[in-house]
């Protein structure tokens, strides 16, 4: 299972749908199974509406903070449910720039 964790603030009109979109689009051409992890840090547009819409699509999960707490907290706490969830993390992005780790 290869998990991607998006932080996500006032992505309303930075069409997220196709970040989604083209990240599912790979990952079923190559066949792999995959969760999309959104942290909606405090989003005061329609951000989580938009989550929620694409998650009906493509397999995702949303951790929701009340308050935005800036991209670093939404990391972390993305990060710990991942690993109470699937114990190890293979790639973070934030949108479409990538970081691997291992």
């Amino acid at each position: 299972m290869i998990y991607f964790l998006m932080p996500a603030y006032n992505e309303e009109n930075r069409n997220c749908h196709t970040a989604k979109k083209i990240i599912a689009g790979l990952m079923a051409h190559k066949g792999f199974p995959f969760e999309i992890w959104v942290v909606n840090d405090g989003s005061d547009d329609r951000t989580a509406e938009i989550i929620k819409e694409v998650s009906k699509e493509i397999p995702a999960h949303v951790i929701h903070h009340e308050k935005n707490k800036g991209i670093g907290v939404a990391f972390l706490n993305g990060l710990r449910e991942l690993v109470k969830v699937s114990g190890r993390m293979i790639l973070l992005s934030r949108w479409m720039r990538t970081t691997r780790i291992i």
